[in-house]
C-alpha cells in the first residue's frame, strides 16, 4: 500500500523486457493504470507468447523413481513410495502438468540419459533423487533437471530421521 512493487526486470533478468513491462503494468498501484479486464490480460499474454518466443504454457514435469543408495540396496519399495508421494503433491498444483507414475517409473531401471527420458515423456523437467537409509537415519537427495540441457535447476540434500519422511517429501515438492 505504501510502496511501489519492484520492477520484474530488476528481480528476474531472464524475463524478456516486453513481458516484464506487462507484468509491471498489471501491478500498478492505481487500478485505472492496470489492464481493465482479465480478457485483455489473457489476450496480451497470448500475444507475448508468440512475439517473445517464450513458452508461457504450464510447466511439465516427470518424477523419476528415486534410487536406493542404502548399503543393503533393500529399500526400492521405500524409494518408490517417496517419489510417488512427491508426484502426488506436485500433480495437485495448478499450472504444473506431471507425467503419470506408470510412465515415469517405467524408466527406473534404465541407464538412459535424463534428457532422453524427458524427451520420451514429453516434459521440460525431471525430478530425480536418491535415498540412503541407515537405521533410523535418512539422507534424501533430490535434483530438478532441465531436459533440454541436462543441467541441474535445483538440488538439495535432506538429512533427517525416518519419522520426518513426510516433512521431507513436502519440502521437496
Amino acid at each position: 500500500l505504501n510502496h511501489h512493487p519492484p520492477q520484474l526486470g530488476s528481480l528476474r533478468r531472464d524475463v524478456p523486457d516486453e513481458i516484464a513491462r506487462f507484468v509491471d503494468a498489471c501491478l500498478r498501484k492505481d487500478a485505472k493504470d492496470r489492464p481493465p479486464s482479465m480478457q485483455l490480460v489473457v489476450d496480451e499474454l497470448q500475444r507475448l507468447e508468440g512475439h517473445c518466443g517464450q513458452d508461457l504454457r504450464p510447466r511439465t514435469l516427470a518424477v523419476h523413481a528415486f534410487a536406493d543408495m542404502s548399503p543393503a540396496h533393500d529399500q526400492a519399495y521405500f524409494c518408490e513410495g517417496v517419489a510417488e508421494e512427491i508426484l502426488n503433491v506436485l500433480a495437485r498444483l495448478g499450472g504444473l502438468k506431471v507425467a503419470s507414475r506408470t510412465s515415469s517409473f517405467s524408466y527406473r531401471e534404465s541407464d538412459m540419459d535424463v534428457r532422453k527420458i524427458g524427451e520420451k515423456l514429453q516434459v521440460a523437467t525431471v525430478l530425480e533423487g536418491s535415498v540412503r537409509k541407515a537405521g533410523d537415519q535418512l539422507r534424501v537427495n533430490a535434483q530438478l533437471i532441465d531436459v533440454d540441457t541436462g543441467y541441474h535447476l535445483w538440488s538439495e540434500r535432506f538429512d533427517r530421521e525416518m519419522e520426518d519422511i513426510f516433512v521431507i517429501q513436502d519440502e521437496i515438492a
